[in-house]
């Protein structure tokens, strides 16, 4: 299934996917978004705040943090076209948003790696990102009682 951009974009229809600068929106009003609509509908990738927490009861997720250490982060940012202070300033506080986040509408510590099969470095590079991420899917969707999570819930 392929989400429909329009979900994908923050509007006056659809805020939640809207940074949480733009739009805070509740826990309830995400958790129906990607429970009831998103990830009901079959193969789709959902990205963002507290998508681990939402999806943890389901079984049929695969849930993936991905990062990257400072200097790759400054490095992509620069690459971007943004100014060396504006990178550090982002480094600095989206983290801190993040973990502010989760605390808030979760009270849980960011990340939570329990909720997730796997955690990878993108350092390593795109084409190993997407390898690794779709062999662990491939292995989950192989033997299922050998790699699930076990007490998450």
């Amino acid at each position: 299934m392929q989400v429909p951009t329009s979900q994908l974009q923050p509007s006056a229809q659809n805020p939640v996917f809207g940074s949480v600068a733009d739009a805070k929106p509740t826990p309830g009003v995400l958790s129906l978004t990607f429970s009831d609509t998103i990830a009901a509908e079959g193969n789709a990738v959902i990205v963002g705040r507290g998508g681990p927490f939402f999806l943890r009861e389901r079984e049929d997720t695969f849930r993936v943090f991905t990062y990257a250490p400072h200097d790759e982060t400054i490095r992509r940012l620069l690459a971007m076209g943004k100014s060396r202070k504006d990178s550090e300033d982002l480094v600095e506080n989206v983290d801190k948003e993040r973990m502010e986040y989760i605390k808030h509408y979760f009270n849980a510590d960011w990340p939570t790696r329990s909720l997730y099969h796997l955690m990878i470095n993108t350092v390593v590079g795109d084409e190993n990102v997407i390898a690794t991420i779709l062999n662990g899917m491939q292995r989950l969707a192989a033997h299922p009682a050998e790699t699930a999570l076990r007490g998450v819930r």
